[in-house]
C-alpha cells in the first residue's frame, strides 16, 4: 500500500445474522458469524482479490462494504466518510449532510448471476439507463440517455443496435457486459465484482477479464474482486486476501501469495491450482486438507483453521492469531507458527 490515503477502509467488520436452532417453540437462539472481523485497505486505482472456500464471507463483505447488508459492528469508510452511520435517504434531515443513496452513484456492484441480476421485463435501454434516471444524469432529456446507454454498450462491445432487446435474447457473456454497462454508467469509483465470470464458459472469461482491466486503466477504476478461480484472481488482482471461515488469514501481492504462501489454508488453496505443464504437474505434491469447514455457528475457539491444520499446536486450540507482518514486505499472516 502507499501512503496516499485509502479509497476504501474497513475495521474490524462483523455480519452476524440471528437463527433459530430446530425444537419445540422455536428452539435457542443462535448466530450465524458470516464475518467475523475483518480488516481491510483499499487504495485507489487498486484490485483486492478476495479468496477462500464456499461460505467463508466473501460475499458477505462485499455487500456489507456497500450496506446493502447493515453490518453487526465495525467501520467502513469511504473516500473518508463512513458508511455505517448514514442514513439510507434524507428525510427533512440537513441537505450538506450525505446519505447514503447520495455515494450509491461511487459505489457499484458487478453481480453473479448474470441471468438473474437483470430484470426479463426490462430492455437494455431501460436497464442501462436505470441509474441515469434514477440520479437525472445525462441530463433530464430522453435522447441523452438513450446516447449514453449506446455510448456504455459500445465500451463493453456490444453493439448499440441493442438497446431495444430483452435479456432473453442474449448470452450469458453478453448479459454479464450488460450488467458491467450498468455498473458503469454513473462512473463509479469504486466496484465490487461478486464472482462476475463464475456462470460463464472458459472461452468468455477471459473476454470479460481483460474487459474489467481495460475499463479499470481507462477510468481509474477501484475493483474487489471476489472470485473461487485462483488463476483469475491472480491475473487482475495486486493483492489478493484469503479468508476463511468469516475471517482474513493472510494478505500480500498476488506474486507473493502464490510464489510463496505463509498460511498452511493458503499453501492448500495454492497446490489445488493446476499447472498447464504435464512434467511439473505429476511432480508437485498437492496438500489435500481433512475434515469439513466448522459451522459459522459454532466456530471453533483459537484459530478458526486449526481443526484441518495439518502443523496445529496446542496454542492453536485456545489463542486465535491476528494478522501480523511477514518479512520486509508487506505480506501478512494469521498463525501462530510463523
Amino acid at each position: 500500500m502507499s501512503n496516499e490515503k485509502p479509497l476504501l477502509s474497513v475495521r474490524d467488520l462483523k455480519v452476524h445474522f440471528p437463527v433459530r436452532s430446530p425444537g419445540l417453540f422455536g428452539g435457542s437462539r443462535q448466530v450465524v458469524k458470516a464475518v467475523d472481523g475483518v480488516d481491510l485497505d483499499v487504495a485507489r486505482g487498486e484490485t483486492i482479490g478476495l479468496v477462500g472456500e464456499s461460505g467463508c464471507g466473501k460475499s458477505t463483505i462485499g455487500q456489507a462494504i456497500l450496506q446493502l447488508i447493515r453490518p453487526t459492528s465495525g467501520t467502513v469508510q469511504f473516500d473518508g466518510i463512513e458508511l455505517t452511520s448514514l442514513w439510507s435517504r434524507r428525510f427533512g434531515r440537513d441537505s450538506w449532510s450525505p446519505t447514503l443513496l447520495d455515494l450509491r452513484r461511487r459505489m457499484q456492484m458487478i453481480f453473479q448471476d448474470p441471468y438473474a441480476c437483470l430484470n426479463p421485463r426490462m430492455t437494455v435501454e431501460s436497464i442501462v439507463g436505470e441509474p441515469l434516471r434514477n440520479f437525472k444524469s445525462s441530463g433530464e432529456n430522453g435522447y441523452e440517455r438513450r446516447r449514453r446507454v449506446q455510448e456504455l454498450l459500445t465500451r463493453v462491445g456490444m453493439n448499440p443496435r441493442y438497446i431495444r432487446r430483452y435479456p432473453h435474447e442474449f448470452s450469458g457473456g453478453q448479459r454479464q457486459r450488460i450488467g458491467i454497462a450498468r455498473a458503469l454508467a454513473l462512473n463509479p469509483d469504486l466496484i465490487i465484482a461478486d464472482e462476475p465470470i463464475s456462470a460463464l464458459d472458459v472461452s468468455i472469461q477471459s473476454q470479460i477479464l481483460n474487459l474489467m482491466q481495460d475499463l479499470q486503466a481507462e477510468f481509474n477504476l477501484t475493483y474487489i474482486f471476489i472470485a473461487h478461480d485462483l488463476a483469475a484472481v491472480r491475473h487482475v488482482s495486486d493483492r489478493i486476501a484469503v479468508m476463511y471461515l468469516g475471517r482474513i488469514v493472510e494478505l500480500a501481492t498476488a506474486d507473493d501469495i502464490y510464489q510463496s504462501p505463509q498460511h498452511p489454508y493458503s499453501k492448500a488453496l495454492i497446490s489445488s491450482v493446476p499447472i498447464p505443464d504435464p512434467k511439473i504437474e505429476r511432480k508437485r505434491e498437492r496438500i489435500v486438507l481433512e475434515g469439513d469447514v466448522p459451522s459459522p455457528i459454532d466456530p471453533p475457539r483459537g484459530c478458526p483453521f486449526h481443526t484441518r491444520c495439518p502443523f496445529k499446536e496446542d496454542r492453536c486450540a485456545v489463542e486465535a492469531p491476528t494478522l501480523k507482518q511477514i518479512g520486509d514486505n508487506d505480506h501478512q499472516a494469521a498463525c501462530h507458527l510463523l
